[in-house]
């Protein structure tokens, strides 16, 4: 991602990508990926998941967004254990501070 495009984040977008980045690094493990999008479901859209994901993983957007979509409408599920996993590791990351500036939708 480049400086410019940072720049251009919203306050959202920042403080997520600063939690993902200190809980994930680079590279978004597949393991942890569908996890991940329903953890982050209760705070924002779609969309915003899919460009988020998109744009970490360089991946194409479409791809990321039929998934957001999938793990929203129950279609690939996500196990308790899975998520709680997940959610263990962004804790670690600064998740529960970062819970404190979100509104869920």
């Amino acid at each position: 991602m480049s400086n410019s495009s940072i720049e251009d984040q919203s306050p959202w977008q920042k403080s997520t990508v600063g939690m993902l980045r200190r809980a994930y690094g680079t590279t978004i493990p597949r393991s942890d990926y569908f996890a991940l999008i329903k953890a982050l479901l209760p705070y924002a859209s779609h969309r915003n998941i899919a460009d988020l994901l998109a744009s970490l993983d360089q991946t194409q957007r479409g791809v990321v967004y039929n998934d957001v979509l999938s793990v929203a409408a129950g279609d690939i599920e996500v196990s308790s254990f899975e998520l709680d996993r997940v959610l263990d590791i962004l804790r670690r990351a600064g998740y529960d501070a970062w819970l404190l500036d979100q509104d869920p939708l």
